[in-house]
Formats: structure tokens, C-alpha cells, sequence
């Protein structure tokens, strides 16, 4: 279950970013996972919510977008989001040589903190 390593990557990268003199209330991640990933969105947000237990994300919120799959065909050249990962075939012309657009991205997007609610 590779998910559990990502949320703690996800919450060391944090801690790491956020880390000041005066810290701030953590009140939401916002992560984007694509499709193409393979990583399972309900099974990182379980891990997410074991492993913030006594760490200064402790009342965050693990805001996850899926990232659907996108390819665009070399043969045809159009795009198209029906394809089936991981069997990627155009849309349009039953081609398998396709590059992929979007759907592979696993990355903090943002993260949302509450300034007036300062932890000394």
C-alpha cells in the first residue's frame, strides 16, 4: 500500500514548508492525483487521517482532485479522455501511439491556513 508513504511524504513536505517562529493552524490540503497514478484517493485520505495523529496536522483536511486521463493520438493528433488507463488506445482511430497529457500529476497544490488562530 504505497499510499501510506505518500501521505507521510505529504505531511513531512508540509511540516517542512510551514515550519516558522510562530506556526499557523493547518486547516486544509489540497493535493491533485491523476488518474494514471494508480494511487487509490480513499486509501490515502484512511492513511492520511492514521498518520496525522500528534503532528501539527492533526486537524487538517486532505482535499483531494482527481486529475482525469488524457492522451492526445500521434497518428490522428486529437485528444480524447475515454481512454482506459492502462490500456491507452485514440478514441478517434484505435491507435496505441498516444502521449499522455494529463493524468499522471501527484502534487500539493495548495494549503490552507487560519492566521488567526496562532499556535505558540
Amino acid at each position: 500500500m504505497h499510499e501510506v508513504s505518500i501521505a507521510r511524504s505529504i505531511i513531512d513536505e508540509v511540516k517542512k514548508s510551514c515550519s516558522r517562529k510562530i506556526l499557523v493552524r493547518i486547516e486544509k490540503i489540497n493535493i491533485k492525483i491523476g488518474q494514471a497514478t494508480c494511487v487509490s484517493p480513499e486509501s490515502l485520505d484512511k492513511a492520511f487521517t492514521a498518520l496525522k495523529k500528534d503532528t501539527p496536522l492533526e486537524n487538517a483536511e486532505l482535499n483531494i482532485k482527481k486529475i482525469p486521463l488524457e492522451i492526445k493520438c500521434r497518428e490522428c493528433r486529437k485528444k480524447t479522455r475515454d481512454a482506459q488507463w492502462p490500456v491507452l488506445l485514440c478514441g478517434s482511430c484505435s491507435s496505441n501511439s498516444v502521449d499522455i497529457i494529463t493524468g499522471r500529476e501527484l502534487r500539493i497544490d495548495t494549503v490552507e491556513i487560519d492566521d488567526s488562530k496562532r499556535q505558540f
